[in-house]
């Protein structure tokens, strides 16, 4: 009895329906909508001198977070590790690396938006992707309750802002 009490929920549809279905679907319909409980404002941004600069309500420009963490971070072992391989090869590992974890983020952005897990197509980059998506969900997003945003502008005045 107890097993078939954790395995199965009583769910009620926003139409009224009522339904029983295992826990693992209740967590994936449940995430196919977002929690919206604040109006998040779309924030300006404009590139500044290499800064990524967002336009607060209160009209204060702040540096993205990704500009401060890359101005404030030591690059002592990133340009050793530079010097080591070679600049070309370098380039192409650090662009290699981009590409997958752009391609991860989407993955993740589109289940969390739609709750349908996206293809990853014939791309060994996307494959690869995928892969390491499908961890972040099984291992972490499966612990997640609510989402209240994705992609929505966040900020701390007068310090700083990202999306």
């Amino acid at each position: 009895m107890e097993k078939y009490i954790m395995e199965h929920i009583l769910v009620k549809h926003q139409e009224g329906a009522l339904w029983l279905t295992s826990s693992l679907n209740i967590l994936q319909w449940s995430r196919k909508l977002i929690t919206r409980r604040y109006n998040y404002e779309t924030l300006k941004k404009e590139s500044v001198e290499g800064r990524r600069l967002y336009s607060c309500p209160d009209g204060n420009a702040v540096a993205s977070v990704t500009t401060i963490l890359d101005r404030t971070k030591d690059k002592t072992q990133l340009n050793e590790w530079r010097k080591r391989v070679g600049e070309q090869k370098a380039q192409e590992i650090t662009t290699e690396a981009a590409s997958v974890g752009t391609r991860m983020h989407k993955f993740l952005e589109d289940y969390i938006d739609t709750g349908d897990w996206p293809a990853a197509g014939s791309n060994p980059f996307s494959q690869q992707a995928n892969d390491m998506a499908k961890v972040i969900k099984e291992e972490a997003l499966t612990f997640v309750s609510e989402i209240w945003g994705s992609e929505v502008s966040l900020y701390h005045p007068k310090i700083y802002a990202g999306t």
